[in-house]
């Protein structure tokens, strides 16, 4: 009983202490429980912890080694804890932001059919009066689009992401602008394109940010820019033609000269820039979604293009 003797325990404000002596040396004790499974409301005391398999018997400190040893498993928890904290919060911002421009962008096509239904033709010139307020704050926000790919919140190219942004923006711009743009039909067709795109994007991002997919709405993601894009397209095109002469005759954003800054810009001009560059930009973004859309929906036949070059560039080397 020399070992019941010196075996000792207390109690605390926190629970029960045992200090139990082991007779004689040899393993350590896998357990003091009879049942091998450890209770859930059973706490282990790294203080006092040793286990004999993480020390070496060269070791002159085991204790000092097992402590190193928990304190960088301990570093690793925090770590992950960290990084799966700022996942959790990084995909939570998407699918909000995916979801508001969701909501915006629902309710103006919804408005727009809405009110072609009851006033028939004359609702297409009224478009911007009817849902411009709600494109513009929608587009305003999807600046963040390009803050997303700059910060790496999102993975994308920057070069489209801009230029898609960019040339909503502007073309929005000249329609609020200009009446005599604004109350052309060419508007109504304009939002109802740009609505019906992204009534099929941002679900998709939706489910992306929560790693989900539907195969119905990926494919219509990837398929409806093939007539859409190119439609998009012709009509901020013509919206482009129409502003330049009546830009020229307002001089809006323009500025002459002579001025403080001795600076002149010609706004019609930078118009007519754009319309040189608009469609080298447009091809760009009509290839970049045609990689896209091969990439995603048929992987194996990009596979079986890529590998016949593969086995010819090493049979030349």
């Amino acid at each position: 009983m020399y070992w019941y003797m010196q075996s000792k325990f207390r109690v605390t404000g926190r629970g029960l202490e045992f200090q139990i002596r082991k007779v004689g040396v040899g393993e350590c004790w896998p357990r003091l429980t009879v049942s091998q499974k450890k209770p859930a409301w059973l706490k282990i005391d790294f203080d006092n912890l040793y286990d004999s398999e993480s020390s070496s018997d060269d070791s002159e400190n085991p204790e000092q080694d097992f402590e190193k040893e928990m304190m960088a498993k301990l570093g690793k928890d925090i770590t992950d804890t960290k990084t799966s904290a700022v996942a959790d919060v990084k995909l939570g911002y998407l699918f909000i932001y995916n979801m508001f421009q969701f909501i915006g962008f629902s309710l103006i096509f919804v408005k727009l059919q809405y009110k072609y239904w009851k006033d028939g033709e004359d609702s297409k010139g009224e478009a911007f009066e009817n849902v411009g307020p709600t494109f513009m704050m929608c587009q305003i926000v999807a600046c963040l689009e390009i803050v997303h790919v700059l910060t790496g919140v999102v993975k994308g190219a920057l070069l489209p992401t801009i230029a898609q942004v960019f040339g909503r923006f502007l073309i929005l711009v000249l329609i609020a602008s200009e009446d005599r743009i604004s109350d052309r039909y060419v508007v109504w067709y304009l939002f109802l394109t740009w609505s019906g795109i992204e009534l099929v994007r941002y679900p998709f991002y939706m489910l992306s940010s929560i790693k989900q997919e539907i195969y119905l709405i990926t494919w219509l993601r990837y398929t409806l820019w093939i007539p859409l894009y190119p439609l998009g397209f012709i009509l901020e095109g013509f919206v482009l033609i129409l502003a330049v002469p009546f830009f020229d005759q307002t001089g809006k954003f323009s500025i002459t000269l002579p001025n403080a800054a001795n600076f002149a810009f010609h706004f019609p001009m930078f118009l007519i820039f754009y319309m040189i560059i608009f469609m080298p930009g447009a091809y760009m973004l009509l290839s970049y979604m045609y990689k896209a859309r091969r990439k995603k929906l048929h992987p194996e036949r990009m596979n079986n293009e890529t590998t016949p070059k593969t086995k010819n560039m090493k049979k030349v080397l």
